[in-house]
């Protein structure tokens, strides 16, 4: 099962797993479970209080304008969204292994109707200041990675970051859209999350990718399974894993 992201970071706007912080010590995270005001007003600028003409009713009936009466008006400081300011950093300590996906937890993800172990979603508008990238979210239910040399990385599920540049496919607006209210439901106006393009990438056993992330030795937890040829130990992958996917 996938797990849930329940924070993001307001500056390279990657979603987080219960638990999880983003590598940049110095960026902020931000529920996705209220109204996401400290991310809207990173997107979209703080509340101002503007003014404008106010209108009243005489006795007579008449609605009359007028320009010494005006009522406060509350707009936001931005007329076009920030995207994000950085993008997300691989840990100084993660491990590179390149292998093959061999096995996991295969399953419906939430975008393209397709399945496999893990997904990962850029959310892009094109008019946005800085960088078009206002959301990148991914996850994995877990998955093995099969070195060339036998050697086994075991990601657990958990925080799955991509870069999308190559292979990813785009996805229908309506269906991301449905997808962003179900991550924040309870977001409030305007969308923290302003949508022009939305692409997504999922994976599959059999895909040949390089994975960066902190790691350990760990026993093989299969090993007393059914796997009689699994190997004593395995590398264990900690916190969120980045993946390169090669064609």
């Amino acid at each position: 099962m996938l797990p849930a992201r329940t924070r993001i970071c307001v500056d390279c706007r990657i979603t987080l797993t219960e638990g999880e912080s983003c590598t940049w010590l110095s960026h902020t995270a931000a529920d996705l479970a209220g109204d996401c005001e400290p991310l809207i007003a990173t997107v979209w600028g703080r509340l101002r209080e503007g003014e404008r003409p106010g209108v009243f009713s005489d006795f007579s009936g008449l609605v009359r304008d007028t320009l010494t009466r005006r009522e406060p008006l509350l707009i936001r400081e931005r007329e076009r969204p920030l995207g994000a300011a950085t993008e997300p950093m691989v840990p100084v300590t993660a491990t590179g292994f390149r292998g093959r996906i061999a096995e996991g937890a295969v399953e419906a993800m939430p975008l393209l109707g397709a399945r496999g172990v893990g997904f990962a979603l850029e959310v892009r508008h094109a008019d946005a200041v800085g960088s078009p990238i206002m959301l990148r979210d991914g996850a994995s239910a877990g998955f093995t990675v099969m070195g060339d040399d036998g050697t086994v990385l075991l990601v657990p599920p958990g925080g799955l970051r991509m870069s999308l540049e190559r292979g990813a496919r785009p996805e229908r607006p309506e269906r991301v859209a449905a997808h962003l209210r179900a991550l924040a439901p309870h977001a409030g106006s305007p969308s923290p999350f302003p949508l022009d393009e939305g692409r997504v990438a999922v994976l599959v056993p059999g895909d040949l990718v390089t994975a960066r992330a902190v790691v350990s030795v760990s026993p093989d937890p299969r090993a007393s399974t059914a796997y009689r040829d699994a190997p004593r130990s395995i590398l264990m992958a900690r916190g969120a894993v980045w993946i390169e996917r090669h064609s």
